[in-house]
């Protein structure tokens, strides 16, 4: 796998991710959709503010464009298993199993090379799509 410059985040973004991640886990889904927007625009390199639009949006069952989100997420940080995992669910969800093994070996993998287990149902910042 092909690794990408990957920007640091910077400590007024990441407190603006944390409070993204509140919002959406109260299910204040505009305002976090608004901070996730902000932080794309400020950061486009920001892999876990497009990797939050994707679990916001498939969790409201926005499919489309939560591919979308997550695809630009291993756009710029092709060995995020959580985002592979994430992908990897909805495919499942959407009835394409091809895509979704796929998704979730190169998860598998990209775990084993950081030497970190991954569980069946992996959690970003104790967010799933599930």
């Amino acid at each position: 796998m092909k690794k990408k410059n990957v920007t640091k985040v910077k400590p007024e973004s990441f407190a603006k991710l944390q409070k993204a991640i509140t919002l959406f886990q109260s299910q204040n889904f505009r305002e976090c959709a608004v901070l996730c927007d902000q932080l794309i625009h400020e950061e486009p390199k920001n892999c876990d503010a497009y990797h939050l639009m994707g679990v916001m949006l498939a969790q409201k069952k926005h499919h489309v464009p939560a591919l979308e989100y997550f695809t630009k997420t291993l756009e710029l940080l092709p060995t995020h298993v959580v985002a592979l995992n994430n992908r990897g669910n909805l495919y499942q969800e959407l009835k394409q199993p091809e895509m979704a093994i796929e998704d979730f070996n190169k998860a598998i993998a990209s775990s084993l090379i950081m030497q970190k287990p991954i569980t069946t149902k992996v959690l970003f910042w104790g967010l799933s799509i599930r």
